[in-house]
């Protein structure tokens, strides 16, 4: 069993606040997982790896997936150098759902135990780091 912890910050607002700034206001959200650390029983190591997949071609990503390390994660981390379709297959009461999600940068996408994502799947042309954790 591991665990993965997140600790930091998204702060946003002008570059500098001043008199003559506006809007001057800055906000700090802390980023943190729930619960964090969040435990695991299977993880899939966080891999490199150039895709390219045109339209409407879909890559399987492998680590998530019926005969993967991991079966059903309940966190995945993606981040991406260029826009990329990315295609998350959850079960949801028993059911499969997809979603499919327009990202070009940062994706961090937490689910519950009962809901697991069981496939995760890009079409486009990009490098991009994936990781995935969960209890099966």
């Amino acid at each position: 069993m591991g665990q993965t912890r997140l600790d930091g910050s998204l702060q946003a607002g002008p570059p500098n606040a001043s008199e003559g700034t506006f809007p001057a206001s800055q906000t700090t959200i802390p980023l943190v997982l729930t619960p964090n650390p969040k435990p695991w029983q299977v993880a899939e190591p966080t891999l490199t790896r150039r895709v390219n997949s045109p339209s409407p071609s879909w890559k399987t990503l492998s680590g998530i997936g019926a005969n993967d390390t991991v079966t059903e994660a309940h966190f995945i981390y993606l981040r991406t150098d260029s826009q990329l379709s990315v295609r998350i297959t959850q079960e949801v009461n028993g059911d499969p759902v997809t979603a499919t999600l327009n990202v070009r940068g940062l994706l961090i996408l937490e689910v519950s135990d009962s809901e697991p994502i069981t496939l995760v799947e890009v079409q486009g042309t990009a490098t991009l780091d994936f990781y995935a954790q969960g209890q099966r």
